[in-house]
């Protein structure tokens, strides 16, 4: 791929514990997600809702501890991603490629996509949760 794919490793499945120091090792996280019609990626209007019905915790997860994101312009990876991480097609390895190259030259963008991601992740907490519920009743009286 590019010159890079011996500079790609792999991760086998973690337990939940030692995901967190896992991913402090990476340099940056790449989550491409293909939707299709047997699996539909759900956000929901409401994150409690939403937790249950496929968030993808690991660009939550890499966004709180600073390590930049490369995911899927598709719909709840987009909606939490949103102009903190590189969103690509899933489709195009070519683009994905692209966005592995330009994060790997450019350390002026990595750090950008780390400070906007800790930035990001904190609208995804119990209190912004709770106001989204409140919201959801008060609109329907």
């Amino acid at each position: 791929m590019r010159g890079i794919s011996d500079r790609i490793k792999w991760s086998d499945a973690a337990g939940y514990r030692e995901v967190p120091n896992l991913i402090k090792k990476f340099d940056v996280l790449v989550l491409p997600s293909r939707t299709t019609k047997i699996w539909m990626e759900q956000f929901g209007r409401v994150l409690i809702e939403a937790m249950a019905v496929g968030v993808p915790f690991p660009v939550l997860e890499a966004m709180a501890s600073g390590t930049p994101v490369i995911t899927s312009n598709t719909s709840s990876l987009k909606e939490i991603a949103e102009g903190a991480a590189i969103l690509v097609d899933p489709n195009n390895s070519e683009e994905l490629a692209d966005a592995m190259l330009k994060l790997n030259e450019n350390e002026y963008l990595r750090g950008e996509l780390s400070k906007k991601g800790l930035e990001r992740v904190k609208q995804f907490n119990a209190q912004t949760a709770a106001e989204q519920v409140l919201n959801i009743y008060k609109q329907r009286g």
